[in-house]
């Protein structure tokens, strides 16, 4: 009998939130930059709307998911505390929303240059990506 496959370790969750925060946040820059640079395309407002709508919610869905992740590691190790509960698929989903959530308010923006519709998920989506780092999960 085969031994069950590891966990991600602790080092690797850690490159990948950094990873995924770092490129979502530049892809919104680009976005935004080129829009204001005048390279943007033009929608009608209900289609910026709903994206940014789906951005909001996609991004409160990490958040929710957020507040069901449990206290943080007291004693045990880094690597069996992310190994227990299956904290780190969840970590992953969870980090997954956030980022779509900015990139639906990015590309809400680019489509059609209305700042009410990009910013909630933009700001909500960020802010699910900074309260949910790996050291905040851990309790650090």
């Amino acid at each position: 009998m085969t031994a069950p496959p590891s966990a991600i370790d602790a080092k690797s969750l850690r490159i990948f939130h950094l990873l995924l925060s770092a490129g979502t946040g530049m892809m919104a820059l680009v976005l935004v930059g080129i829009r204001i640079g005048g390279l943007g395309v033009e929608v009608g407002p209900m289609v910026s709307m709903l994206l940014g709508a789906a951005g909001v919610a996609l991004a409160a869905g990490s958040l929710v998911l957020r507040t069901r992740f449990g206290p943080g590691r007291k004693a045990e190790a880094v690597e069996a505390w992310w190994a227990a509960d299956r904290r780190a698929q969840r970590a992953l989903v969870m980090w997954a929303l956030a980022a779509a959530g900015v990139d639906f308010g990015a590309v809400a923006y680019f489509l059609s240059g209305q700042t009410a519709a990009a910013a909630p998920g933009i700001m909500v989506g960020l802010l699910a990506l900074v309260n949910s780092a790996p050291s905040r999960l851990e309790g650090g």
